[in-house]
């Protein structure tokens, strides 16, 4: 699917992207122009649409995190075929555990698993862990925020 100026594949594995989030990126792109250097952190990464869109126009560089192994590979493919995979790490885990105690980060983007009650039934996993997903992503935007 077209997401902004990107092409984004994505499969039934993570949540379609959703079209109203690139606004979120622009916001965020905007914000880096007077943000300290750095790289942008995306939580909870899925598809990786909403970091990459907001480092597309910059020179930064990108930590997308998910617990998930396919949302991880495809946040990496969507990277390549943007041509932004140099500046893209993504990183598979609990956020406690791949990201270090000292690191820091200027912007924090997440689009963290929200269901409509229509959709729980299609993403049971993610609905389950839904509560633990976000007080990690609270605890980890805590840490990883200068």
């Amino acid at each position: 699917m077209r997401f902004g100026s990107l092409l984004i594949e994505y499969d039934d594995q993570v949540l379609e992207p959703r079209p109203w989030t690139a606004h979120q990126s622009h916001w965020a792109g905007d914000l880096l122009t007077t943000a300290p250097p750095g790289p942008v952190l995306e939580l909870c990464t899925g598809a990786g649409q909403i970091g990459l869109l907001t480092i597309a126009a910059t020179y930064r560089e990108l930590v997308a995190v998910d617990l998930d192994p396919a949302a991880g590979e495809l946040a990496r493919r969507n990277a390549g075929q943007a041509g932004l995979a140099s500046r893209v790490e993504v990183r598979q885990g609990d956020l406690q555990e791949v990201l270090g105690p000292h690191e820091r980060f200027p912007l924090v983007v997440a689009g963290p698993p929200y269901l409509g009650a229509d959709e729980r039934d299609l993403y049971p996993a993610t609905h389950a862990s839904r509560s633990t997903a976000d007080r990690a992503a609270w605890r980890s935007c805590g840490a990883a925020c200068p």
